[in-house]
């Protein structure tokens, strides 16, 4: 065997052993990759306010601080009026639950009529699990005390990452262009400039869609809460600003915020007007969305078919939870520049161009 066989053997070894120890060490790695992520979209803001002579720690502070004042104000202008919808929904409740009980009850005596042996043994079901409630009790008793633990220790954790994120944050913001600068030093000469240029391609995707997505994500929550609202939608304002800020993972919000929209909507007015006007308002975000936002926003840099992305998407979540979903698009947008160049080099080959 060749010594660059051998080489060659190494590399990909050490490549397949570096990806490995990235899964295992996934969920540790998490808060560094998401403070790179938001590191990322907010490096040119910062280089802006450098720009107008300000030292680039003092930028990043004033930046912080404006996001911090931003959201301060926000929570003093939602929360009331989110509180005053919560107050609305637990006093319409109980009427909800009559509402239901009533839709219900006409099938319940239905089926009690069409079915009674198939109640008997429902019924049987629910004595003999009355029976063994004291057993039961002491089994959840223990579950819950050990779920306590885990939340605990979930809670521990999820706290030291809300405090690791905006300090390494800081720090990348910080140091991202020496950073930048060394990566570049210890590129071979050889393939330099092929990198490099692959690099601007990648940014210019990744940019798009991460600040694109961003925008987007936050006028979808004004149309959705403003539009739910008009309806006169139970909840419209958390509805909409949920629904609006989990289109950062595309669908998610059109999936999260229709059916609680369409529930609520029927229990409080209990007709078709109003359930067409919710149907009317995500319709319209989402036409709004596909044809003005994000081509105006985020444009055609991402170039996938919807059947890619929410593979992309489903994929992720069942490899790497909640970030893999979050990670899921930009990460497929990073494979195809890839595969494009493969699909390229193919094109140029001698397996492709002979007879």
């Amino acid at each position: 065997m060749k010594i660059s066989d051998n080489k060659s053997l190494f590399f990909y070894l050490g490549l397949i052993i570096f990806c490995l120890l990235l899964y295992s060490t996934r969920y540790i790695l998490a808060p560094f990759l998401i403070s790179f992520l938001i590191a990322y979209a907010l490096d040119p803001l910062v280089d802006k306010l450098e720009s107008w002579k300000l030292p680039r720690t003092t930028a990043i502070i004033l930046f912080f601080l404006f996001i911090l004042i931003f959201l301060v104000l926000i929570a003093f202008v939602g929360f009331p009026l989110i509180k005053y919808q919560i107050d609305e929904l637990v006093n319409d409740f109980p009427d909800y639950i009559k509402i239901t009980q009533q839709w219900l009850s006409p099938l319940i005596e239905r089926v009690v009529k069409e079915n009674p042996a198939g109640i008997k043994a429902m019924i049987s079901d629910l004595m003999e699990k009355f029976g063994n409630i004291p057993l039961n009790l002491l089994s959840s008793a223990t579950s819950f005390l050990w779920s306590g633990f885990s939340s605990l220790f979930s809670f521990i954790i999820a706290l030291i990452n809300l405090i690791i994120i905006p300090i390494s944050c800081f720090f990348l913001l910080k140091d991202i262009d020496s950073i930048k600068e060394k990566i570049r030093m210890l590129l071979p000469a050889r393939h330099k400039e092929t990198i490099l240029n692959l690099v601007d391609e990648i940014n210019e995707v990744l940019s798009n869609f991460i600040r694109g997505q961003l925008v987007v994500s936050s006028i979808l929550a004004i149309v959705y809460s403003g539009g739910l609202l008009l309806v006169g939608t139970p909840m419209s304002i958390l509805i909409g600003i949920v629904a609006g800020l989990a289109n950062i993972i595309p669908y998610l919000g059109l999936l999260i915020g229709l059916a609680p929209a369409l529930v609520l909507t029927l229990l409080q007015y209990h007709d078709l007007t109003h359930i067409f006007g919710v149907l009317m308002v995500f319709g319209f975000a989402q036409a709004l969305e596909g044809m003005v936002i994000t081509p105006r926003i985020v444009g055609d840099k991402i170039g996938l078919h919807p059947v890619i992305i929410m593979l992309a998407i489903l994929a992720g979540g069942e490899f790497f939870g909640f970030v893999g979903i979050v990670l899921a698009v930009p990460v497929a947008a990073v494979l195809s520049i890839f595969a494009a160049k493969v699909l390229e080099q193919y094109k140029k080959s001698s397996i492709f161009l002979q007879e």
